[in-house]
């Protein structure tokens, strides 16, 4: 874990659908900073609290299917659970909450002992349980890792709420799940062509509060720039210069000058360069 914290923006995206049991959450995580972020894992740890015996819950993975669930001690009706669909498997495990949440083998009351060193044991799956007969007051882990995300680029996680009748309809929606997301990932979620046919500038966003993605595209691996100008023509920023591989990239900016210093409000001009093309687009910034 990291001793400071990290400048990495969040996007965060949810999908459900009529007739289906399950919810789909998908992460886009971007690195605005100047320094590569290493090692980093992203997951959801989850306590269900399953019915009025949430202290004698049961919980089991699926590993096959990166499914993590709890239910009710005395029925099956229903099981919950949380899956990864996108990103490396770092874990999939149970936690037992007084084990590693709350304690009471001390004073016979509960005391606090989670802290960020057992939270990134747990992401990063130096800490993990596959099974576990117990019944217990019982947390489900499920996380990606590890990534590096270079300045200026971003990736992208996805997890699955999910539940069903018993353990065996659980398993059937999760297939079902994964066959969803694949299917929007291939069309609406993505939208992407395999390969972009020309240089362009996608998406320049009105930021309103100073800060905002660009969105370009590049037909193929090449040294590219992205510069913010002025309407003097003067140019007040690289966002980026450096090698890229083809397809379609995100580069945010905070609204900052070269400088550090935040620019006002107006019309600024975004321009992307692969060394053969050029293209502007127009910016403004909206306060």
């Amino acid at each position: 874990n990291w001793v400071a914290s990290k400048d990495l923006t969040v996007q965060q995206f949810g999908y459900a659908w009529k007739d289906t049991d399950f919810v789909i959450l998908k992460y886009i995580l971007e690195n605005p900073d100047a320094q590569t972020i290493s090692d980093m894992y992203a997951g959801i740890i989850a306590d269900f609290d399953m019915g009025y015996k949430a202290r004698e819950n049961r919980a089991g993975t699926i590993q096959g299917l990166d499914l993590a669930w709890t239910k009710q001690p005395d029925t099956d009706n229903p099981h919950v659970g949380v899956m990864l669909l996108e990103g490396n498997k770092a874990n999939v495990s149970l936690l037992a909450n007084p084990s590693y949440i709350y304690d009471t083998l001390l004073t016979g009351e509960e005391s606090h002992i989670w802290n960020e060193n057992t939270l990134f044991d747990f992401l990063s799956g130096e800490l993990s349980f596959s099974s576990d007969s117990r019944k217990t007051d019982w947390t489900v882990v499920v996380s990606a890792g590890p990534f590096d995300i270079a300045s200026q680029a971003s990736d992208t996680v996805a997890f699955a709420f999910l539940a069903g009748d018993n353990l065996s309809d659980l398993e059937a929606n999760a297939q079902a799940c994964r066959d969803k997301w694949e299917e929007l990932n291939e069309s609406i979620l993505e939208g992407e062509t395999p390969r972009p046919l020309s240089l362009d500038i996608t998406s320049v966003p009105r930021l309103i509060s100073g800060r905002g993605l660009i969105a370009f595209s590049i037909p193929h691996r090449a040294d590219v720039s992205l510069d913010v100008f002025d309407l003097t023509g003067r140019k007040i920023r690289t966002l980026h210069h450096g090698e890229l591989p083809p397809g379609n990239h995100r580069i945010s900016w905070d609204g900052l000058d070269a400088q550090g210093a935040r620019v006002s409000k107006g019309v600024y001009f975004v321009m992307l360069s692969d060394g053969i093309e050029i293209i502007t687009r127009k910016a403004v910034i909206v306060r």
